[in-house]
């Protein structure tokens, strides 16, 4: 029911989770009072403990009920729940959209902490839906910015 956390300043989450599984309500996400930048994308189903899948809109109906203030999340175009696995074992669970997605989460992370946690304000005004224009690929081919 609290998904707060007074150490916490700040979040970044890949494959945010929706409220159609198994794992969370639409209560869940009230406490959710930080800025937190979320990945995910058109392709990224969800898997509840219930053994129950739900699509990836799913993560986007979760997004709507995180409260305003600070929060972004970016909806990857062909990218799948593993294009944000960024590991030696990620081979182990193919995607066509890795390499794209890395290259798109890694930046606008980096450009993200930078602004919120060290106040650069040339990472504030990097920090845009043009700038991810010019880091699409071939799979990730569209990004779509939802802001709350």
């Amino acid at each position: 029911p609290d998904l707060s956390d007074a150490r916490v300043t700040i979040g970044v989450a890949m494959s945010p989770q929706g409220v159609k599984t198994s794992r969370f309500g639409p209560e869940s996400f009230k406490t959710l009072n930080r800025p937190i930048l979320a990945f995910s994308g058109t392709k990224d189903t969800e898997l509840g403990h219930d053994g129950k899948e739900a699509p990836p809109e799913d993560r986007l109906e979760g997004f709507k009920l995180w409260p305003a203030g600070g929060k972004v999340l970016l909806w990857l175009e062909n990218a799948d729940h593993f294009s944000f696995a960024d590991n030696p074992k990620s081979g182990l669970f193919p995607s066509a959209g890795r390499e794209d997605a890395m290259r798109i989460v890694k930046e606008m992370t980096r450009l993200f902490l930078d602004w919120k946690l060290k106040g650069l304000e040339e990472a504030k005004t990097a920090f845009t839906a043009k700038h991810i224009d010019e880091l699409l690929g071939k799979v990730v081919t569209r990004v779509t910015w939802n802001e709350r």
